[in-house]
């Protein structure tokens, strides 16, 4: 039978079984399950669930040739749509470089590219769709198209991929995403034969993406309209290179440069706004044609759309952390190729631009670049038609707060002019850029600056600081050779609260961005010339008075001299700066003043202080010589924050190479308790801080030139005042001087530095009028003092040791108070010294026959107490002088001027320390001299014993 018969009778076997059994069986109760209808998106908007993601990941030649694997960075843009939970599209572009070998080289190829992807959600498929769920499994088949160049070839390649895209669902709108793939194209990608007629590639991609979220799921904030509630200002650095095959067959890194970006902008609505920048920068690239190198210089102006994809696919949130903006628009730049001339070229960009909002106001932005521009960018030698420039730009952007937000900032509190007074120290460095370049290396050319500040804000917005500073700037003059020079600037700045404008006051606000700009002067070298400086401070503020900051500055000298030395060179100095800041807020004037008259405590004092001066230079640091200094002081605070104060201050300053010049006078300074400017008045106040300026008229002369000049000058400096008893305080002052009229005998300006140690005496008022006399008890005493001193004509000469030129002195006085605050004593006294250049000579003693005057300072400021533990008395006083051991020497007249501290252990017995100086008639000594006098400095430790 044949095998058709066969399956006939099956057939026919099999019909009459389904009739038997049709009785007894329901064939619907054994039914195949139903297939599950496809799911649907409960919107039918087509924007609704669209994606746009980016990322960056590495691609990989898999083919196993004799040269090994082949690696490079790959970079990725897709929008995509799912049309069902289950069932998506994108559409993309790709770029990448690897190294490649052709056998005979080692080079590197660019490939990009545009692909097209089918894809399938399989964690949907698989378990349903849900909305919820934190991460899912997508597959992924697609095609592309890329163009792959090297040297000066290219190669259009087709291809096929496939692979599996991990999502985790950070939130409704964005995804993190991982994703692994492979790729195959036709041979010779890579400029390569294989036997393999393709090539296989593999790639990791990491990245994110933004989903189109529904209206009716959208978390929302209100935009607030008009466009200037809406404005932004924008600021950042970055790097650029002019993009061509050439960065392939070489070390890409060797064409990137520096770049620099500043714009203004707004949002039109929460989706789209305009902005309008300005850049410039520099970057090396190499012509493919000679190979020879070239620096492409720009600047350039920008007019950008931006459209904000997170508004766009999730709606306007004013309180989102991370938002992506894109930016498209035309530009035109301002080109100098090394060795060409310049051009005006148009062109058009592209970006992407993320920010990551730090405050209300304040976004911190990373931003790449694509612009492209007519071959004459490089001159049309990058054999292309078009020049492409990329960058990547970091910054900080700046928004102006919807109104709704600004009418809940703070009033701008300046009830007393102290308000809102700051004072700061900072310090930074940096380095001269000139054109053409010194050719100095980067430790010889960098410089220091240290700056002290004073400054008041009048509104908000605006204030005014002035500054001085001290530079000490690496140049290169005589041309060619390295040298560091010293520098003094004094400006005044205006300076511009941009955060205040754009997001309103706010006093307690954690960072402001504040631009300055403003005139100063620039000595040096004897010679003053004009400056312009700028800077731009961002401003951490620790508490409501205290802040750090930190101050890219800019300083420019109108004569090209100044900063360099060569008149040919265009030269700026950029330094950046840190500091410290303290801002005077809450003053009460009213409460401070009453406390201080109706306290009726301490407003006269007087101080005695000694320490170590020397001049302040670029050599300070290297080889430093500090002299003496002495200074005794007279003041009054005549309110809570302000005090004059009359001093008599000797020093002896000396420079490196040993020439010193010796100097005194008198000193008039004004003093600002910045303590009470900060915290009102606190008479019990453990430590003050006090701003002293001055002015100094004097007498010096130089070892180098000793004649006998007048010596003007100006001091600032600052005072902190230890308190150890009501009465009395421990101080320590550092202070800066300039003098003039050729104060070391050479130059005309010089500045020196001053760190006294010293006590000051606070008088404690007096409730009856001053000068009220009362009678003394035990109103005449004696007494005997020792001690040491110098003698103005040896401590002036170069030669001798420190010992050599110290004196011995003595003292015995009888002397009566008159009443409380008057008195006089008859001196007898000695003084015995080596003189100038006679060290092979015996020492000679000077006699002295004085009547001084004696003013009780703290009876006549406080009043009379028998008890007091301790009395500053002033003291004058003439005589005659009678010189032994000298044969030119002549007898002549002697004066004193000092203070005394004396120290009363009860009321009969003190003891006392008394700083003086004394001046003699000339040739007193036997030499003459050409200030027509002598004089000394004496310092006697001694005791009184009164009856």
């Amino acid at each position: 039978m044949s095998s058709s018969r066969y399956f006939w009778l099956f057939v026919l076997s099999l019909f009459f079984v389904s009739g038997f059994t049709q009785a007894q069986i329901n064939g619907l109760d054994y039914t195949l399950q139903k297939r599950r209808k496809a799911e649907k998106f409960e919107s039918g908007r087509f924007s609704d669930h669209m994606f746009i993601s980016g990322g960056l990941g590495a691609n990989m030649k898999l083919s196993r040739e004799a040269s090994g694997i082949y690696v490079g960075p790959l970079a990725s843009f897709y929008v995509g749509k799912w049309f069902t939970p289950v069932i998506g599209s994108r559409v993309g572009l790709d770029a990448s470089y690897m190294s490649v070998n052709n056998g005979f080289t080692g080079n590197k190829a660019g490939i990009i590219g545009v692909n097209w992807d089918y894809l399938m959600n399989l964690s949907a498929f698989a378990n349903r769709y849900n909305p919820d769920r934190l991460f899912e499994l997508v597959g992924i088949l697609g095609i592309s198209y890329h163009n792959a160049f090297r040297h000066a070839s290219y190669r259009h390649v087709w291809g096929l991929s496939g692979g599996f895209q991990g999502k985790f669902n950070l939130s409704p709108l964005v995804d993190l995403f991982i994703e692994p793939e492979l790729s195959i194209y036709r041979d010779n990608i890579d400029d390569r034969s294989s036997w393999r007629k393709y090539d296989l590639f593999g790639s990791v991609m990491l990245g994110v993406s933004y989903k189109m979220i529904p209206v009716e799921k959208r978390v929302t904030t209100a935009f607030f309209r008009p466009f200037r509630n809406n404005m932004f200002i924008s600021g950042g650095v970055g790097t650029r290179a002019l993009i061509s095959r050439q960065m392939f067959s070489n070390g890409i890194f060797d064409f990137f440069g520096p770049s620099a970006q500043v714009a203004i902008g707004g949002w039109i609505t929460p989706v789209s706004g305009i902005r309008f920048s300005a850049d410039g920068g520099f970057s090396d690239w190499k012509a493919p044609v000679n190979g020879v190198h070239y620096r492409l210089k720009t600047v350039g102006l920008r007019a950008d759309y931006l459209l904000n994809f997170n508004t766009a696919f999730g709606g306007y949130n004013r309180n989102r952390l991370f938002e992506v903006v894109g930016v498209a628009g035309i530009e035109g730049i301002y080109a100098k190729k090394s060795m060409d001339k310049t051009a005006i070229v148009p062109g058009a960009g592209i970006g992407l631009q993320g920010n990551l909002r730090l405050t209300k106001d304040i976004d911190f932005y990373v931003e790449p670049r694509m612009s492209f521009y007519t071959n004459r960018l490089a001159g049309g030698k990058t054999v292309s038609k078009l020049d492409a420039l990329g960058s990547l730009s970091v910054g900080i952007i700046y928004n102006t707060v919807e109104r709704e937000i600004r009418k809940n900032q703070d009033k701008f509190a300046d009830r007393v002019f102290s308000d809102n007074m700051f004072i700061a120290l900072s310090g930074g460095l940096g380095r001269i850029v000139s054109r053409p370049k010194l050719g100095l290396s980067a430790r010889q050319a960098l410089s220091a600056r240290a700056t002290i500040s004073l400054g008041k804000w009048f509104t908000a917005i605006s204030g005014l600081r002035v500054n001085g500073t001290g530079m000490i700037i690496g140049s290169a003059f005589p041309a060619g050779k390295a040298t560091r020079y010293n520098a003094i600037i004094a400006g005044a700045d205006y300076m511009f609260n941009i955060t205040s404008v754009f997001a309103g006051y706010k006093e307690d606000r954690l960072f402001n961005l504040i631009a300055a700009v403003g005139p100063s002067a620039f000595y040096r070298n004897q010679k003053v010339y004009p400056a312009l400086e700028a800077g731009l401070q961002a401003q951490f503020n620790v508490t409501s008075h205290w802040n750090l900051f930190l101050e890219p500055h800019l300083l420019w000298v109108a004569d090209r001299n100044a900063l360099s030395g060569l008149s040919t060179y265009k030269t700026v100095l950029p330094t950046v700066n840190i500091g410290v800041g303290y801002t005077f807020r809450g003053y009460d004037r009213e409460t401070s003043c009453s406390l201080f008259e109706g306290e009726k405590g301490f407003s006269y004092f007087a101080s005695v202080s000694g320490g170590i001066s020397t001049y302040v230079n670029n050599e300070m640091f290297r080889n430093m010589n500090v002299g003496p200094i002495g200074r005794i002081s007279l003041g009054r605070w005549f309110s809570p924050l302000s005090a004059w104060r009359l001093s008599l201050s000797g020093e002896q300053v000396e420079d490196q190479s040993g020439e010193f010049t010796v100097h005194g006078g008198l000193d008039a300074d004004y003093m600002l308790n910045l303590s009470t400017l900060a915290a009102g008045y606190n008479p019990d106040r453990l430590f003050s801080l006090s701003g002293i300026l001055g002015a100094k008229l004097g007498l010096g002369v130089a070892s180098s030139y000793k004649k006998i000049r007048f010596i003007p000058g100006i001091s600032a400096g600052l005072q902190g005042a230890f308190r150890v008893t009501p009465a009395l305080d421990i101080f320590l002052e550092p202070q800066i001087s300039t003098y003039f009229n050729r104060f070391d005998g050479i130059r005309n300006q010089v500045v020196a530095g001053d760190l006294l140690l010293g006590l000051t005496y606070k008088f404690k008022n007096r409730s009856e009028r001053y000068l009220n006399t009362e009678k003394v008890d035990n109103s005449t005493f004696v007494s005997a003092g020792v001690g040491t001193g110098v003698w103005g004509n040896t401590v002036v000469s170069r030669t001798g040791k420190v010992k050599d030129k110290l004196s011995f002195n003595a003292d015995v006085s009888l002397g009566y108070w008159f009443n409380s605050i008057s008195g006089v004593r008859l001196s007898f006294g000695t003084n015995t010294f080596r003189p100038a250049v006679w060290y092979d000579a015996d020492k000679m003693t000077i006699l002295s026959l004085r009547s001084d005057y004696l003013v009780n300072l703290t009876s006549c400021f406080s009043g009379y107490d028998p008890d007091r533990l301790f009395d500053m008395i002033g003291i004058v006083g003439v005589g005659a002088a009678f010189p032994t051991n000298v044969t030119d020497a002549k007898t002549t007249c002697t004066a004193i001027v000092g203070m005394q501290a004396k120290f009363n252990i009860n009321r009969r017995l003190s003891i006392f320390v008394e700083p003086r100086g004394s001046f003699f008639g000339d040739k007193v000594d036997g030499k003459k001299c050409s200030a027509k006098f002598d004089a000394a400095a004496n310092l006697l430790v001694g005791t009184t014993y009164s009856f």
